[in-house]
């Protein structure tokens, strides 16, 4: 093949042995790429001046190529040294060559390329870098056009994976297959890395989808730990596939916890497996499913137990289970159908294997709605019904209700509102207990209902420029097809009246100061008293000959004026404001914070008091005035807050209720400081820090007390809760050892105690490996 080099002369010199020394050169994009270097016409003179200039320049230059036929987005080429073919047709680079072509970057020690194929032939020190991906390896057949190729001894770099084989191909925009490697999320340019990978024989990864693979091993450092059969994970989020917890307990013994997830289209789902020492084997399956009617999740589980430690006389063998269904579709911007349905073995199911369900939902309901909610007023429909015979429900087969907010009657400043529902009532008692056995059932309470409630008021804005005044009226109409006796068709009248009555003053003091730290800069007192009169009508139908189903039915007279008066001190003050520092987050998540500073407006201090005076005596109350609520706000500094909620019993002259949280958040450390008083029932104190020694390690402490449930012990209740936690951070993971301890059975003065090793990968930090006694 005869090949043209960038030459000093104004022609086109062809050579096969000899090269010249490198010189800068232009490839136009017009027909075929030849190159040239351009010289004026001028006396020999002149000539022979500028050619001894270019060879002392020429070490210090590179050669720029740009190769394209017609109407072509160029390649652009630099290399230290660049040869083409008589044809123009074939390049040849070396020395630091660099290519970029349509958004791709490459870059090696020896390239031969095609201009009109685009086909690619790159050795020594490749990188290929394309949006999404880079890939870094010794030889390089890959076609710049179709971006499909190969590269041998490579590795794969790609947001959050890594992968490695003796052979990567490229086989699509964002398709690649390894040969004989492995892929992990440990970057593995990091010296200290003690990493984990997963490998096979071939490995299929599509960047933003899946990554799939048959008869793989999972290694932690040179140890092979789990094999599978064949391995598919989905790229779109951050998990990982399969999920481990071993541990041990005093009602499981040793117990190891599995969790092996698929997907299935758009869905995602767990398989779960596991075994405890002293039940037995526990099975299920979670489904989390994206559909075009719409999203939900399907919950199964199945054990049957043998039980070790049961009691003498209680069956030590069982079946147990639960089946869940949710389910939610959207069926356009305004209408949304929701459906539950909860069926558990027993009562206490959820509290023995799912605990931190039964948490947040100790007695879940089942139920079907459809709402529709154009925006001035609501329309729904709801099926509820009792699933599980252990709880007592109150079906609503159906109930039908219309809201209409409050919606101003044409130009006037009248608004009406209206909220009525048809409710047809059955209230089913428990027929057995917590293990399942049979109890005396007590017979269905049951009854039809129709319920409307309809207001206007009046909305006066600033009256004498400081006063805004909203009287209203109202009436309640129910119907009741029987009551407690069995008596029929009754009617229920209720009426309404009351007036609201509201202003707000402030006043702006030039005052500024820096006070043990607190930064005022002006200071603005506002006041907003509010005083509403509510009158409610004594129904001349008792509520206590009525099923008391929900609030309606217990509906009794009211004649009261509520009094509440807030004050807010606000200033403007540089306020430090914490976020995620992208650059050092990436590398150290735990000490990820960067600060910056705002100015805004601050409430220093917001305080409410409320009360209510009534008009007559009520029944079981002495007094015409009721409990005294508070709540004060405070924010002195701008890593400071402090909420306190009250109840003042003012003629028993103490408090019945206390909330206090004190909340403080620095750049390292973060500290919360809680107190729940209930008079004569609890008085729990509560603390929590988190304080980040360094960019690696971290610590945490908790601590619970109850001072009535500890001093009254054997009644009933737990009375202190502590634990401790460290976390370390590695390259490739996070290391995180906790303690807890806490008293969990007065009756019989069991404690608990329970020591976590949680291993968190740092690129999936949603799941984690658990190991727990």
């Amino acid at each position: 093949m005869e090949l043209s080099v960038c030459s000093r002369q104004s022609t086109v010199s062809k050579t096969k042995d000899k090269k010249l020394p490198t010189a800068n050169c232009l490839l136009p994009t017009s027909s075929l790429p030849i190159a040239y270097c351009q010289l004026s016409t001028v006396t020999s003179s002149i000539v022979n001046c500028l050619l001894v200039a270019i060879f002392c320049l020429l070490p210090f230059t590179f050669c720029f190529a740009y190769v394209a036929t017609a109407e072509e987005e160029p390649i652009i080429c630099q290399a230290n040294n660049i040869e083409y073919s008589k044809d123009g047709k074939k390049m040849i680079a070396s020395g630091d060559v660099r290519i970029t072509y349509k958004g791709i970057k490459l870059t090696c020690d020896r390239l031969k390329i095609d201009a009109q194929t685009k086909d690619a032939y790159a050795r020594g020190n490749v990188v290929l870098s394309e949006e999404g991906s880079r890939l870094v390896g010794e030889n390089l057949i890959y076609n710049l056009d179709t971006k499909e190729g190969s590269l041998d001894n490579a590795s794969l770099f790609s947001p959050v994976w890594y992968g490695k084989g003796k052979k990567i191909s490229k086989v699509s925009d964002n398709e690649f297959k390894v040969s004989q490697g492995y892929i992990t999320t440990c970057d593995p340019r990091h010296p200290h890395c003690a990493d984990y990978r997963i490998s096979s024989q071939k490995i299929d990864i599509t960047l933003g989808q899946r990554v799939q693979a048959k008869n793989v091993f999972f290694w932690l450092g040179k140890v092979p730990i789990f094999y599978f059969p064949f391995y598919s994970y989905s790229l779109k989020d951050n998990r990982p596939h399969i999920r481990v917890i071993p541990g041990h307990s005093k009602e499981w013994g040793a117990f190891l916890k599995t969790a092996s997830r698929f997907n299935i289209g758009e869905g995602e789902g767990h398989i779960n497996l596991d075994y405890y020492e002293r039940k037995g084997m526990g099975e299920g399956v979670d489904y989390k499913y994206n559909s075009i009617f719409g999203e939900g999740e399907l919950n199964t589980y199945y054990i049957y137990e043998r039980d070790r430690l049961k009691a003498e006389g209680e069956p030590a063998e069982r079946e147990r289970y639960k089946l869940e269904l949710k389910h939610h579709y959207e069926i356009d911007e305004d209408t949304n159908l929701r459906f539950e349905y909860h069926k558990l073995r027993d009562k206490d199911f959820n509290k023995d294997y799912f605990y931190s369900e039964y948490e947040q939902e100790k007695q879940p309901e089942s139920y079907l709605s459809l709402t529709y909610s154009p925006g001035s007023y609501i329309l729904s429909a709801k099926v509820k019904k009792q699933v599980n015979d252990f709880w007592t429900v109150t079906e609503q087969l159906p109930e039908l209700k219309f809201e209409l907010s409050e919606t101003r009657l044409g130009e006037s400043d009248f608004y009406f509102k209206n909220e009525s529902s048809f409710n047809n009532f059955c209230k089913k008692a428990a027929n057995r207990d917590a293990s399942g056995g049979t109890i005396d059932k007590v017979g269905d309470e049951k009854a039809r209902r129709l319920d409307t409630y309809n207001q206007l008021s009046y909305q006066i804005t600033r009256l004498w420029n400081w006063l805004d005044v909203r009287p209203y009226v109202g009436t309640r109409q129910t119907y009741y097809n029987r009551d407690k006796n069995g008596k029929g068709d009754l009617l229920r009248g209720i009426y309404y009246g009351g007036v609201d009555l509201s202003t707000r003053f402030y006043r702006v003091f030039d005052f500024k100061s820096d006070f043990l730290g607190i930064e005022v800069n002006k200071l603005k007192h506002i006041i907003k008293p509010k005083a509403s009169y509510n009158y409610i009508r004594e129904p001349k139908l008792p509520s206590s000959r009525l099923f008391q189903f929900d609030s309606v039915d217990d509906i009794s007279g009211k004649n009261a004026v509520t009094l509440t008066l807030e004050n807010i001190l606000q200033t403007r003050r540089r306020v430090r404001k914490f976020s995620e520092n992208k650059n050092l987050g990436e590398v150290y998540p735990l000490y990820n914070v960067e600060e910056r500073e705002e100015e805004e407006i601050v409430n220093l201090a917001d305080l409410t008091i409320e009360a209510d005076y009534y008009m007559h005596h009520r029944e079981g109350h002495p007094h015409q005035l009721s409990d005294i609520k508070g709540d004060l706000d405070l924010n002195p500094y701008d890593w400071l807050n402090i909420d306190v909620g009250t109840v003042y019993d003012s003629y028993a002259g103490h408090f019945k209720e206390m909330n206090a949280d004190l909340t403080a958040k620095g750049e390292k450390w973060g500290f919360t400081l809680s107190n729940r008083y209930q008079r004569s029932e609890s008085c729990e104190l509560s603390a929590e820090l988190d304080y980040a020694l360094n960019s690696l390690w971290k610590i945490g402490i908790y601590e619970r007390y109850d001072f009535i449930k500890q001093k009254n012990w054997d009644s009933g209740g737990y009375s202190m809760v502590h634990g401790y936690r460290i976390v370390h951070e590695l390259p490739c993971w996070i290391v995180e050892l906790n303690y807890d301890y806490k008293k969990i059975d007065a009756t019989q003065r069991k404690n608990n105690s329970t020591v976590w090793l949680i291993f968190r990968i740092k690129a999936l930090p949603g799941e984690a490996v658990e190991i727990s006694k």
